[in-house]
C-alpha cells in the first residue's frame, strides 16, 4: 500500500522526497493495529460494538505513535487520516477538511483492502475494486483527483509487470522506476527491446 501511495503522490506532482514520505505513511498507516487483539483482526463474522470501537481507534493510535517521531508530523497526519472521508463520515475524527495527500493514502488503503483476501471475504479484482472506489467518489466520500491518481498508478503497475524482468536485471524494480518518475510506457517499450 505504501508503494501505491508513493506512486500516486509522484503522479500528483510531489517531488521524490515528499513522495517517499507519503509512501512511508502508507507503510505505517496501520501501526495502530498492533494494539488490537488478533482474535478481532482475524474474525470472520460480524464485529461487536466494542470490537468495532477497537478497530476505529487504530488510525488514532497510528497517529499517536508516529507523531512522537521527530519530523513525522505530516506522516502521522496522513496515516491518522486514512479512514477519514470527504463528507465527514470517516473515523476516528469525522474530519472533512482532507488534503489530496490525505485522500491519496486513503484510496491506496481502500484499494489494498479490496484487492486482498480477508477473513470475511475473498479479494476483488482490480476492476471491481476501482469500480467500488469510484462509487465512493460519486457519493462524495472520496476526492475524484485521488481516485484518478490511483487509477493511473494501478494501470502503470499493470504496464510494469511486463518490464519487471528488465528492471530487475538492471538492479532496480519497475515499481521503483515508476515511483522515481519514469514513464510506464517508456519502461514497457524498453522491455520490448
Amino acid at each position: 500500500m505504501g508503494m501505491i501511495a508513493g506512486c500516486c503522490a509522484r503522479l500528483y506532482g510531489l517531488d521524490s522526497a515528499m513522495s517517499r514520505r507519503v509512501s512511508i505513511a502508507g507503510y505505517l498507516h496501520d501501526l495502530g493495529k498492533l494494539s488490537i487483539p488478533e482474535v478481532i483482526l482475524d474474525k470472520a463474522g460480524s464485529l461487536t460494538e466494542r470490537e468495532m470501537q477497537a478497530i476505529r481507534a487504530h488510525p488514532y493510535d497510528s497517529y499517536a505513535v508516529l507523531s512522537e517521531i521527530e519530523d513525522f508530523t505530516d506522516i502521522a497526519r496522513w496515516a491518522g487520516n486514512h479512514h477519514e472521508r470527504m463528507d465527514g463520515s470517516g473515523y476516528p475524527w469525522g474530519r472533512s477538511d482532507l488534503t489530496v495527500v490525505d485522500q491519496i493514502v486513503a484510496v491506496a488503503d481502500i484499494y489494498e483492502a479490496l484487492t486482498s483476501n480477508r477473513p470475511y471475504r475473498r479479494a476483488l479484482s482490480q476492476g471491481d475494486a476501482l469500480s467500488l472506489i469510484k462509487k465512493q467518489v460519486a457519493k462524495g466520500k472520496i476526492r475524484l483527483e485521488a481516485y484518478e491518481l490511483l487509477e493511473m498508478t494501478v494501470e502503470s503497475k499493470s504496464s510494469c509487470k511486463e518490464a519487471d524482468n528488465l528492471a530487475n536485471a538492471r538492479g532496480s524494480s519497475c515499481w521503483f522506476r515508476v515511483y522515481s518518475g519514469f514513464d510506464a510506457k517508456q519502461i514497457a517499450a524498453e522491455a520490448d527491446r
